[in-house]
């Protein structure tokens, strides 16, 4: 390693930095404890800010020295980039594949297939912004693509604006500074309009890290005056630039977490740590003793790679263990991970880019990449299947999907506001509101209309999925249509209907523990947005207001009733023994679940549920108490059929047959 390849980092004057490879080995390793969950550890995601800095410096370095010398070529930029990306990346698609369809049940198989057709044509970064937040997607094998869709889509662009800069003559720097003008504000402002998750993997709130280490480089290789003058500043102030961007880096990484609105200003300090230990140079003490230590270094050189196969090998460990492996564990796989990486650098990447056929990789590096593509799509149209299903699985396969209510469907796809009314006899309205966990008893109710018939009452259901029946909260982000939620304004509605005077009951169910486990919900009057996440001030403030809704009900002689969460099934336990291969796609057990576990999901809320009960006179049912026993709830009937739909939502025929714990509130 002591004649690094022609397109390792190198400075503006032309020398090769060993200390940047050991900044992209810090980088990844951050990234890799982070993924390991190694403690101490919380903020290693910034390890990617890191890689983009430095990937804006090396890659504008390129380029600019290329149009300096009046040598550039689109056409040689790009046939670079494939001999550097490529290769790895097609190898990962293709292993990655082949792990899925030996440990990924049919339907979760089907979803990694459009994660492989993404990962193959850089997309990845959109596709993930479209099902949830990058801390909540465990179990994606493929979800660390994203990053570097976000640098091929830079590639795409810059090279042609940093060209058309230089054939006009207009000043790069100005042009640099615009753009990560623009960018950085699309971030704060996407960031502060409840867009986090976009502003996280969209690439126009990104760029800004990228174009900062290309200004860094251009403010070395064309400095002015100011920046000649500081380029004589004591080695004393270089010094305390590469100290001052270490600790920048350590405080990124102990502080942050992944409660963290993402990058937002916060992503400011890993780059700006970044930029002052790259600007500090070489010579300094970090850089020379610590960044360019060869085993650093060593790592850096296989940084693409570790990065490429470290996660799906933690998630698959995962998902093979049901659940977080142990520390032992995940120690071996990183490992094994670091003895892959090393093969692929050498037998792999360094022959493709620097060996004497590199000139014929090309095409068959972009066949291996088309190749991929078309593996992805076969996956995603289900051609192959995953793990075989025993018996219950395949009941479940047969009958989990059930959501539909006798008489038609009930939701849009699950997505929009759904009224649905049943005119009963009586002149009694009962009012249901609530989320997704109130539409589920929709088929029990329309049961219990068909055969009650004229003594039943006229109920009226209102539902929008992921919106609790409470008043003065809302959901960070965008809503199943990509607007701006509506939870608040859609219950105040409903809470005038409510005060009807026909209206004599209300019932209220949700996924009550829900929405503190996902840590998104807020209340609208806090201008601050703080997160519900468990007990507090916040909490405390949100059942309060509930608590006034529920006595002004009483008040006017109406009737509560709370109904508190279902069971639900342990993430990761699917089907029992042998682990993986009695799997389905979703998280249902063929065996009971332990009661303890139940109980342990709904501590921070159902107390409080039941003490606003208390104190407002409304009646609380628990569906605990009829669907489990003494120290286990089941998940498949007598005659074993399911009995829920997903890991939280009861199955339609279940509910129709079954649930006879709300009848009570139609019973009046």
């Amino acid at each position: 390693m002591n004649t690094p390849p022609s397109s390792a980092p190198q400075t503006e004057s032309g020398g090769y930095r060993p200390d940047i490879d050991g900044l992209r080995a810090i980088a990844v390793s951050i990234v890799v404890a982070f993924h390991a969950k190694m403690s101490g550890f919380s903020g290693g995601f910034v390890g990617v800010d890191v890689f983009f800095v430095i990937s804006g410096y090396l890659i504008s370095g390129i380029i600019s020295k290329a149009l300096d010398k009046g040598t550039f070529s689109f056409a040689t930029f790009y046939v670079r980039r494939i001999r550097r990306i490529v290769p790895a990346l097609v190898m990962i698609l293709f292993a990655t594949s082949v792990m899925g369809w030996l440990f990924l049940y049919t339907g979760e198989l089907t979803r990694f297939g459009w994660h492989v057709l993404a990962g193959a044509t850089f997309i990845s970064n959109f596709v993930l912004a479209q099902e949830i937040g990058y801390f909540d997607l465990p179990d994606r094998p493929l979800l660390h693509l994203w990053s570097l869709a976000i640098e091929e889509q830079f590639y795409l662009i810059w090279p042609a604006i940093a060209f058309v800069v230089w054939r006009r003559r207009w000043s790069p720097r100005w042009t640099l500074i615009a753009l990560i003008e623009i960018s950085f504000l699309a971030n704060i402002w996407m960031v502060r309009h409840s867009m986090a998750v976009e502003s996280f993997y969209f690439p126009i709130s990104r760029f800004w890290e990228i174009l900062a280490g290309a200004l860094l480089y251009d403010l070395q290789a064309h400095p002015g005056p100011l920046i000649r003058r500081m380029n004589q500043t004591p080695a004393s102030m270089r010094e305390l630039a590469s100290i001052a961007g270490a600790l920048m880096l350590i405080i990124s990484v102990a502080w942050f977490d992944e409660n963290t609105l993402w990058p937002g200003f916060g992503g400011l300090l890993p780059v700006a740590g970044t930029l002052l230990l790259i600007a500090a140079g070489r010579k300094t003490r970090i850089n020379r003793l610590v960044l360019s230590h060869p085993w650093l270094v060593a790592i850096g050189l296989i940084s693409y790679p570790l990065y490429l196969w470290h996660w799906p090998l933690l998630v698959f460990g995962r998902l093979v263990n049901e659940g977080d492996p142990p520390v032992l564990v995940r120690v071996i796989l990183v490992i094994i991970a670091v003895v892959l990486s090393i093969a692929t650098y050498r037998l792999l990447e360094l022959p493709v880019r620097f060996g004497p056929r590199r000139k014929r990789t090309v095409p068959l590096l972009l066949t291996g990449l088309a190749a991929a593509g078309v593996l992805g799509t076969v996956l995603l149209k289900g051609v192959i299947p995953g793990l075989p299903d025993a018996s219950e699985v395949r009941n479940f396969a047969k009958w989990g999907p059930d959501w539909d209510a006798p008489g038609g469907r009930l939701v849009n796809n699950g997505k929009s506001i759904e009224v649905f009314t049943i005119r009963g006899v009586s002149r009694d309205t009962v009012l249901v509101l609530g989320d997704s966990h109130a539409e589920q008893y929709w088929p029990r109710v329309v049961r219990l209309a068909s055969e009650r018939n004229e003594r039943f009452p006229t109920v009226i259901l209102i539902t929008y999925g992921s919106c609790p029946p409470m008043p003065g909260a809302n959901n960070l982000g965008l809503s199943w249509e990509r607007k701006e939620w509506r939870c608040d304004a859609i219950h105040q509605a409903a809470m005038r209907l409510a005060a009807s005077p026909g209206v004599k009951a209300v019932m209220f169910a949700a996924f009550w523990e829900g929405y503190v486990m996902r840590k998104t919900l807020f209340l609208t009057d806090d201008p601050k947005r703080r997160l519900i996440v468990g007990n507090g001030p916040v909490l405390d403030r949100l059942f309060a207001k509930f608590e006034l809704e529920l006595l002004e009900l009483r008040r006017t002689g109406k009737q509560a009733y709370i109904v508190l969460s279902n069971p639900t099934v342990q993430p990761g336990k699917r089907h029992g023994a042998p682990k993986r291969l009695q799997w389905s796609g979703r998280q249902v057990l063929a065996g009971p679940i332990p009661l303890s576990y139940v109980l342990s999901r709904t501590e921070a809320v159902a107390p409080l549920l039941r003490a606003s009960a208390a104190r407002t006179g409304a009646v609380i049912i628990d569906p605990v108490d009829f669907m489990c026993d003494a120290t286990s709830c089941p998940t498949v009937t007598l005659d074993s059929m399911p009995i829920f739909r997903d890991d939280n939502h009861l199955r339609s025929g279940f509910v129709s047959s079954r649930a006879s714990f709300v009848d009570v509130v139609f019973d009046r």
